[in-house]
Formats: structure tokens, sequence, C-alpha cells
């Protein structure tokens, strides 16, 4: 491309040797429709892009086709969106119906943005996308925009079974949260690759190695790749999920259901439910932990795009397992094991001389819940004293503990912003739009709220989500 192109499209006070240089100090501001890209102007009612968000998603040609004609036709077909929206939707086994609830767009908007004969203002087709779990970035421009059909599939056969439709909904526009949180990171310098030891295992025991003694080895690997010795506390899962590059999202879910792993497009997260027992942060930490387990260490096939898990399997901490078990029975081992090591939790519990004050330190010290503390204790002693005689008068989290884990929803200055948006996410996408990355449109979009509201909350929600 020539230079004298780069000061057009870019402008002239953008630097840099190529488009993406230029692109990122770039203050030119484009906007799109269903099926058109153009250079912003005041009277521009579309989405507003940055000229790097431009060029990310469409190109440089698309660009100079902008430049060139005043306008870019970005539509790859003439049923597009509409064909890739009702397909995901059907694909997803999702009516109409709950999809409107779900995107607050009401059900003859659903219908016009998958009518062919139709064009849909571009911030609903963007809002269904999303909750579709496609890249709404992508919609019109790219057949499929993004989405992943092995999850789909994988989704909508979890709703047949146990999810309700809007749990399904919840999972699939995680999906979406989790690539998009990916794809700034990555812009913003800060992808972080998973270490290359840790290396899945298909390893889930047999009749002389059972599952749960794998996952015991695996919580101390873990341990030592994150260099932390068996006698510390882990004091932020939310921490550790960090270090390690992985999204960790709250929202509600069926009660039944403690969390989920969500794999898509090669970026895997975390979903942790909102409510049940996991409002106790103590089982909350060890629904993240079992959900680590099999994140870092269960091959593909075995998390299977998405695998949900309830709070009966986690609780189910005995050893006694069939086949078909094996895979949870390990992820069980692993997180009680990686928050509470063997011989430490037999240390502290034998500083006291009453079982009730023993098994409070326990649970105080390593921040698992009264029934993690009381199978540990028994496994620390071989299983050799008194299971029901492992009693404790009170079960409820220190303030310290409820502090460490804080996901400052409470605090959070939107609240419209959905709970799956909040946490590091938020805070990226503020730090994204600091630096022109994206435009306060889609800032504002992807909180879910109006452009005096974001000005309003946005130094707030950096102070929150310290962002490097």
């Amino acid at each position: 491309m020539k230079i004298e192109n780069f000061d057009y499209i870019f402008g002239e006070n953008s630097t840099g040797e190529t488009e993406v240089e230029r692109a990122r100090t770039s203050t030119n501001l484009y906007v799109r429709s269903q099926d058109h890209l153009a250079f912003w102007s005041p009277k521009s009612t579309g989405r507003i892009l940055t000229a790097f968000q431009a060029l990310e998603a469409f190109g440089v040609e698309t660009l100079e086709e902008v430049l060139e004609h005043g306008s870019a036709i970005i539509a790859c077909a003439t049923d597009q969106p509409a064909a890739t929206l009702c397909s995901q939707r059907e694909a997803l086994g999702i009516s109409i119906a709950d999809l409107a609830k779900r995107t607050g767009l009401s059900q003859a908007d659903i219908q016009a943005c998958e009518d062919q004969t139709k064009r849909s203002p571009i911030r609903s087709i963007e809002r269904v996308a999303s909750s579709l779990g496609l890249d709404e970035r992508l919609v019109s421009f790219y057949p499929g925009a993004g989405g992943d059909g092995a999850l789909a599939v994988r989704l909508k056969s979890l709703g047949s079974q146990s999810l309700n439709s809007n749990a399904v909904l919840a999972l699939s526009e995680a999906a979406w949260v989790i690539r998009t949180q990916s794809r700034i990171e990555r812009n913003l310098g800060n992808d972080k690759a998973i270490d290359a030891r840790f290396r899945p295992s298909d390893m889930y025991g047999d009749a002389s190695y059972p599952a749960w003694r794998h996952g015991y080895y695996l919580a101390k690997k873990t341990r030592e790749i994150l260099n932390l010795t068996d006698e510390e506390p882990i004091n932020s899962l939310r921490d550790v999920c960090e270090s390690l590059g992985i999204p960790l999202l709250h929202t509600e879910l069926p009660r039944a259901h403690a969390g989920a792993t969500v794999a898509s497009d090669g970026a895997r997260g975390i979903v942790v439910n909102t409510t049940g027992f996991n409002q106790n942060v103590w089982v909350q930490r060890a629904t993240i932990a079992h959900e680590l387990g099999h994140l870092l260490w269960d091959p593909d096939e075995k998390l299977q795009k998405v695998r949900v898990d309830t709070y009966a399997e986690l609780e189910d901490l005995g050893t006694d397992r069939t086949p078909q078990d094996f895979v949870e029975a390990r992820a069980n081992a692993f997180a009680i094991a990686f928050l509470a090591p063997l011989t430490p939790v037999k240390i502290e519990y034998s500083k006291h001389s009453d079982s009730r004050s023993g098994m409070r330190a326990v649970m105080e010290k390593f921040g698992i819940s009264y029934t993690a503390a009381k199978y540990q204790i028994w496994n620390a002693f071989d299983r050799c004293i008194d299971f029901e005689g492992l009693c404790v008068d009170d079960v409820e989290p220190t303030v310290d503990w409820n502090g460490r884990e804080a996901f400052t929803d409470d605090y959070f200055p939107i609240r419209s912003t959905t709970t799956i948006r909040r946490g590091r996410f938020a805070g990226l996408v503020v730090k994204s739009e600091s630096q022109g990355l994206i435009s306060e449109d889609t800032a504002c979009t992807y909180l879910q709220t109006d452009l005096d509201s974001y000005r309003r909350a946005r130094s707030n929600i950096a102070s929150l989500y310290l962002i490097n």
C-alpha cells in the first residue's frame, strides 16, 4: 500500500511502518451497518469502530475499498447475516422466544434479524450474535461468524439432558466472553500461554493406581509449577486463574450445577454458578479448583468443549467409583489436594486438642468447606479416625476469605452489566478503549450500558481491575 493511502486510511498523525502499527496509533473512526463499512461522520448511526478494529475485522483491502469508493460492501452473501444467526440458534436448540428474553429484544426483532429480506440495526444483530456465541465483528462478513459448531452441538445435547434454555444461552455467551477476553488480552500484549508443563493426562487410574491418587499427583505437580509449597494456602484462586491466563466468569445457572469448563476456538475458561452452595466462598473455591483440574489436565476428548459439574458430583469425595466416574473422581481429588495437601492438613489438625477446633482451623487456614475439610482430615489419618465424629460448629467463611476471593460484584459501578461480563473482562474492555484499540461505542456495548454511564464508571472500573 502507498504511504499516502496509509495517511488517508489511518490519518497523517498515525505512526509506524505497517498497517497494524498505523492502525494502533490512528484516531480515525469507521462505522459499520449490517452490510456496509464507511468512514464515520457525526450523522452515522451504525457501530462506531476504531481504525484498529476495522483493520482487524475486515482487513486492509476492505479499508482501501472504503477509501476508493466511500464505502465497502462487507456482506459475503445475500443471505447473511440472517442464515448464520438462524442456523446457530437452531444448532443450540433455542427458541426465538428464549433468545428474545435473553437479549432483551422483541421476538419480532429476532425474526427480522433472521429474515434475509430485511435489514436490521447492527446493534440488534450484534446482541443476538454474542448471545449465540458468535463473533459479533464477523457477522455478515464471514460465513458462520466464527461460531464453534462442535460447541453448539454439545450445548444442545446438554440442553436436552439437564440444562434449561437460559443456561444453554449463558454458556454460549460465556464462550463469546472467553474468546473476546482472550483476543483483547493478545491485543494489549497480555496474552499468556498456559505453561507447557501442563500436559493433558489420559491417566484415570486402574486397580493398582486409582484415579483419586493420580488427582493428588497432578495437584502436587500443579503446586510445583506455580512455585507453591505444600504448606502455603492458596489465598486467591481468582489470582491463580489470571496468572495462568484463564478467564474466570460468574453467571447464574440452575441451582444444581456448580460450574463448568468451556473451550471454544482454542480458548478455555471457567464458569462459576453464582447461585446455590457457591454463595459460600469456600465451596466456590472448591468449584474453581475442580474446574481447573479439568481444564489444565483433561485431554480435549474428556473436556468435550463444555463440561458442566453439579454440586452433588463435587461433594462426592469418596474413592469407591464406577468407571464412568473416573474423570470426576480425579478432578475432585485434584481440587481438594490442590487447596489442602494431606501432610499440612494433618499437622494443622493435630495442633488442637479437640476435633471441632481442629476442623475449623483446617477450614480457616486452607479456605476449604466443611465437607472438604472433613474428607481431607479423614484421608490424612489414613481413614483411621471416626469420620462421623469430625464436626464443626461454624461452617461460614471468615471475612478475610470472603475478601480474598471477592468478585467485587457488589461494587461494580454499572448495574446493567450482567455478572458474566464483570471482573477482568470489564477491566480489559476499559483498558482497550483507553488505548484506542476499541471505540467507546464498542466498550458500551460490551458492558451493556450507555455512553454517559460508561464515562462516569470508566475510572472506577479501571481501579477495581488493575490491568498491566
